[in-house]
């Protein structure tokens, strides 16, 4: 059995998305997996040779309004794996919804993770995504608020799991070198940086706690604005190394900027991780999340962002928080997509 793994971000990159942890528990029910990727020229010219099938995109997705700038680009590339049969498809939201509605494969299923018009994608792939909603053999729902978009009978709530042997409680294991020279008490940050990060609350609560460190640890898309000398900025990291900076911190922090997109989750990824590793978690509210995860110190302004950052310094770690995430670990996730799987593929 074959699978063809369509998503934006590198599989062997820092970040490790839901869709690889799809594209994975594929290969644990003995699927030969590939996957492809969509790049910039910038960063196809930069990156380097993987196991990611790596593609070209002439222009920012903002600038590829018309539907024949997709077509050409999907005409186009040269990976031979657009244009054979496929046992199974799977792919997630992004620009390349155009890609899967054109591959051939037996099933077809959609991982709906994320509110897409909220990354300003042109008109043209938001007509993609509902058509492969209509003619997908399922669509694998990560949050409960975006299934009202999914025909009922065909939405399957499959919530990103969290691998815990990734993040393990017990242990010897060495402090990062880039963050000893960081002065304790640490408030860390771990996951992209892109538009939807609150720089001015960050700034804001940083230049009013000086005695505080702030990491952010992940790869950051734009230059940021002017920042306070505690507030150090680590760059991406591999996966696997995500919770040694997690272990050698002592609290944790979630300051996005609420939209759409963000408020269509019912919960960051981000929080499992901390959790898992008994870090008190300050964040911005919204509705959902706090519905999910009461436990997190929610702010709603800046001032309250303080309080909750002093709040959770001063608590220290909960080992019992590692037991709340348990519901949403590896082997419960998988059983469900197993099974829904092996029921399109019988």
């Amino acid at each position: 059995m074959e699978a063809l793994v369509l998503s934006p971000n590198r599989w062997d990159g820092v970040l490790d998305v839901g869709i690889f942890k799809l594209a994975r528990f594929l290969r644990r029910m003995g699927y030969r997996v590939e996957h492809a990727n969509l790049e910039n020229p910038i960063t196809y010219m930069r990156g380097r040779e993987g196991i990611t099938r790596r593609m070209i995109r002439p222009l920012p997705n903002r600038l590829m309004v018309w539907r024949w700038m997709w077509e050409m680009t999907f005409r186009l590339q040269p990976y031979a794996g657009l244009r054979r049969e496929w046992d199974l498809l799977l792919t997630d939201a992004s620009p390349l919804l155009f890609f899967a509605n054109r591959v051939r494969a037996r099933v077809k299923l959609y991982r709906l993770n994320d509110h897409l018009a909220g990354f300003g994608v042109p008109k043209v792939i938001l007509e993609e995504e509902e058509r492969l909603i209509r003619e997908s053999d399922a669509v694998l729902v990560a949050h409960r608020n975006l299934m009202d978009r999914v025909p009922e009978g065909k939405a399957v709530y499959l919530p990103n799991p969290i691998d815990l042997s990734l993040f393990p409680i017990e242990g010897d294991f060495p402090e990062p070198e880039d963050l000893k020279p960081v002065p304790r008490p640490r408030v860390v940050y771990v996951g992209a940086v892109a538009g939807w990060f609150d720089w001015d609350t960050l700034r804001y609560v940083a230049e009013r706690r000086p005695r505080i460190s702030f990491v952010v640890v992940g790869p950051v898309r734009k230059q940021p604005p002017p920042l306070p000398e505690n507030v150090f900025l680590l760059g991406g990291k591999p996966h696997r190394d995500v919770h040694l900076y997690l272990r050698y911190s002592d609290a944790a922090l979630i300051p996005f900027r609420l939209s759409p997109l963000i408020e269509a989750m019912d919960f960051p990824n981000k929080v499992l991780e901390y959790f898992a590793l008994g870090l008190p978690t300050v964040s911005v509210r919204w509705e959902s999340f706090a519905r999910n995860f009461p436990q997190v110190l929610f702010y709603e302004d800046r001032k309250g962002a303080i309080d909750r950052v002093d709040e959770a310094v001063s608590r220290g770690k909960d080992a019992g928080l590692r037991r709340i995430v348990e519901p949403y670990s590896t082997e419960r996730i998988f059983s469900r997509f197993k099974e829904v799987v092996e029921n399109l593929t019988k």
